[in-house]
């Protein structure tokens, strides 16, 4: 569905609700006309293999509308890459001597402000682990890490 369409049912929806804010979700590339409707929030698959939707992700940051990567270490599908298994990820984790996980996390929150995780977690450790990822400091070669899929 084109962004404008959503917006078309949503804000009269929104207004009829008293909703505040509405979130998208997906590759709604041409939101341009949804932005008014009071979108806070952009979901889209996103993350350090697959940085396909930063276009859209500038263009969410330039209208201060929050982003909402799905997939942030990649897929759990089979045959999907993963960012935690990447070698190039593996060795800046060793540099920074943190997890692989960790660094896909850090890279994510350090690339722009305006990103809101929403990891999985298996375990508490797990939990306390991509917690942790907001600590790292991500230096500059691991923020310009350029990875081949």
């Amino acid at each position: 569905m084109k962004s404008h369409a959503v917006a078309a049912r949503h804000v009269p929806w929104q207004r009829q609700q008293r909703k505040a804010r509405i979130g998208l979700f997906d590759r709604l590339v041409n939101h341009y006309f949804a932005l008014p409707a009071g979108v806070v929030c952009v979901q889209n698959l996103y993350n350090l293999l697959d940085r396909s939707a930063e276009p859209l992700l500038a263009e969410c940051a330039a209208h201060g509308v929050a982003w909402v990567p799905f997939f942030p270490l990649g897929s759990a599908f089979p045959g999907a890459p993963r960012v935690a298994e990447h070698p190039a990820v593996i060795a800046a984790a060793a540099d920074l001597g943190v997890t692989p996980a960790q660094v896909g996390l850090a890279w994510l929150l350090a690339h722009d402000p305006g990103t809101l995780l929403i990891p999985g977690t298996r375990s508490v450790e797990h939990l306390a682990e991509n917690v942790a990822a907001a600590d790292v400091l991500v230096d500059a070669a691991a923020l310009s890490l350029r990875v081949d899929r």
